[in-house]
């Protein structure tokens, strides 16, 4: 039979040929590497009452630091500070965080003025804050992200055990009405599933500065952000990917361990959101990169031909078959880590969400090339 479709069409059957191979490779991606979360049971936490430095950076954020700050600092964690980098904020910051400072004997906030920092960013600010800190163990978040319980840092600090310098958590949007919502939520899903199952596979890339945990030295033997100094764009992403490895790296995905912040509003606001995390793509790891770029060519690949081949009335049952086994794979990975993330809602979505990433993607790596980041993200 495969003879017999080669001889009627040798150009035909190379691009069945080429299907076959795509769907091959998104089933390694999904059942080897998407899969890391999907299936993991609750692991052992460890007992760890270290002290710790949770570290923010502020430039104009009165309302973020109004809305949120609180909460970091009224954590159930018996022995923690709360680092402010406040960088040269003409807003109301200043005053809000000196009358914190009395109400919180745990927050310490270092003022910048517009002669220190000479560079773009935050990576600066945050050196000074990790310089600053009074604990071996460092927390990032975010000024806009609120902790999901009073027991974030507790569920970071537990998933420490004595071989590992790096936790990665999850940061997530709020659900709320709308379809723009459930659409940007699913986009936000999928990279997280993308980098905390890698990293479940002991092949760490990223993970996001809203929920970070690692220990000081991690940062100072390696001199990773005096390197990063001069990039505008996607220096978050690879300022973990410096700090990551296979031994080093652990994950903690207990609902209690989260933090929240509000998504974009708009469609540009997160198109330029999007190109500025994949414009850090181009200073991670080769391999990192690869890794990256296969899943998404492979994709490319699958759909495409799908199309033309069912378009062509070519071995429609085979064809039909291997995208439904894609499509069932796809559909039993988003489900069971989407529980495992307290994300439900999403699984129904995911369908309509891959095709949305699909079509919008080539718009994201265009706003990836063109972006310059001058303000915080």
């Amino acid at each position: 039979m495969i003879r017999q479709l080669f001889e009627e069409n040798p150009f035909v059957f190379s691009l069945l040929v080429l299907y076959a191979l795509s769907f091959l490779i998104q089933m390694f991606y999904y059942w080897v590497w998407l899969s890391g979360i999907a299936f993991l049971g609750r692991r052992p936490a460890w007992e760890n009452n270290k002290g710790v430095s949770v570290i923010l950076c502020a430039k104009d954020d009165f309302h973020h630091l109004e809305n949120n700050l609180s909460y970091i600092l009224s954590q159930n964690y018996p022995t923690f500070e709360v680092i402010v980098v406040n960088d040269n904020s003409v807003d109301e910051s200043d005053l809000l965080l000196e009358s914190l400072t009395k109400q919180f004997s745990n927050l310490k906030v270092l003022r910048m003025n517009s002669s220190l920092n000479f560079f773009k960013g935050r990576k600066f600010p945050l050196s000074i804050g990790i310089r600053s800190a009074s604990y071996d163990t460092i927390l990032l978040t975010e000024v806009d992200c609120k902790p999901a319980s009073p027991y974030w840092i507790q569920r970071m600090m537990s998933a420490f055990d004595p071989s590992k310098e790096v936790v990665l958590g999850y940061h997530a949007y709020p659900a709320t009405k709308g379809v723009w919502n459930k659409l940007i939520r699913y986009d936000h899903l999928f990279s997280a599933l993308r980098f905390l199952s890698f990293a479940r596979r002991k092949y760490p890339f990223t993970g996001t500065v809203k929920n970070l945990a690692f220990k000081k030295s991690v940062v100072q033997h390696q001199k990773v952000l005096p390197d990063l100094y001069y990039i505008t764009a996607g220096d978050d992403d690879l300022f973990i990917n410096r700090i990551v490895n296979r031994k080093n790296t652990t994950l903690q995905l207990h609902p209690e361990s989260f933090t929240i912040s509000q998504p974009p509003k708009s469609f540009r606001g997160w198109t330029a959101l999007k190109g500025s995390e994949n414009a850090g793509t181009a200073y991670i790891k080769l391999k990192h990169r690869w890794m990256l770029r296969g899943y998404v060519i492979t994709q490319w690949l699958f759909f495409v031909l799908f199309i033309l081949l069912i378009a062509l009335f070519y071995s429609p049952l085979l064809v039909t078959t291997l995208f439904l086994l894609r499509e069932i794979s796809h559909a039993i990975i988003i489900k069971y880590s989407s529980r495992k993330l307290n994300e439900r809602d999403l699984f129904l979505t995911s369908f309509a969400g891959e095709l949305f990433m699909l079509l919008i993607n080539p718009i994201i790596v265009l706003a990836a090339r063109t972006t310059k980041t001058t303000k915080w993200r």
